[in-house]
């Protein structure tokens, strides 16, 4: 079992790590939704003669995926959790159960730590605000062999393609002494048509208003254990895997 100073020697470090991570991750949210779409587009000429029949399919594969990045962020938030918990549990004994709906979430938490969980959990809040949803008004299903996440289209985005011809007529013929006076205008001629398949690793806008009502809960749980705390006692090694398995959805066996 690892020593308190052992602990205060990795906290920092790993506080660093979790806020580094963290602030990147809300940041691809909001800023690089597309790291989280593939798409494939293809053209198909009306005429087969068409110069432009032989254009190549154009392709856009999938950075990561929402699920993915939520991960690799909890892998570091997991470890920083623990470490601050560890180090609570040697300082005092107070503590509670983080209760929520009357499933026991994490069991005999330190009051000290519950105090800081609050902190933590509002800057959770502010990544899961910052998850990109599937696009409104846009027919998907979820595309299982692409993996776990990942939604498609459910039907391709069709645009014409299209080319430019002059027109005109006679308006006057010449004569002996005045050319002839013609009009001409443009024409746009649909000479084929472009078809897009989209995939995304968004969440839909009810994964995640689930996602955001359980981290709500989670909140105000912690409160409340808090406010118990000081009639609680015990101790907890880990508890970062319990916290994140349940904001993600995944509730204790038995439950």
């Amino acid at each position: 079992m690892a020593k308190l100073h052992e602990v205060l020697a990795v906290e920092n470090e790993l506080g660093g790590i979790d806020t580094k991570i963290r602030e990147e991750t809300a940041a691809t949210f909001s800023k690089k939704a597309e790291h989280f779409i593939g798409w494939h587009k293809r053209y198909e000429p009306l005429d087969e003669n068409d110069a432009d029949g032989k254009t190549p399919d154009e392709n856009h594969e999938m950075v990561t995926t929402v699920r993915q990045k939520l991960d690799y962020m909890f892998e570091h938030v997991a470890r920083y959790i623990d470490a601050v918990y560890q180090k609570e549990c040697t300082n005092q004994n107070a503590t509670a159960d983080i209760i929520i709906d009357g499933v026991i979430i994490a069991a005999e938490m330190p009051a000290t730590f519950l105090l800081g969980l609050e902190s933590k959990l509002k800057k959770w809040r502010e990544v899961f605000d910052a998850i990109p949803t599937l696009p409104p008004g846009t027919a998907v299903e979820l595309d299982p062999t692409q993996g776990a996440g990942v939604y498609v289209s459910k039907n391709d985005e069709s645009r014409r393609k299209t080319k430019k011809t002059v027109n005109h007529k006679v308006l006057y013929e010449a004569t002996k002494d005045h050319p002839a006076q013609i009009e001409k205008w443009n024409d746009d001629v649909v000479i084929g048509w472009t078809h897009t398949k989209a995939w995304y690793g968004f969440y839909s806008p009810a994964e995640k208003s689930e996602v955001l009502g359980r981290l709500d809960a989670l909140a105000r749980a912690v409160k409340q254990a808090r406010q118990r705390a000081n009639c609680q006692e015990v101790t907890n090694d880990h508890v970062g895997d319990a916290l994140i398995n349940y904001i993600m959805g995944v509730l204790p066996e038995g439950t």
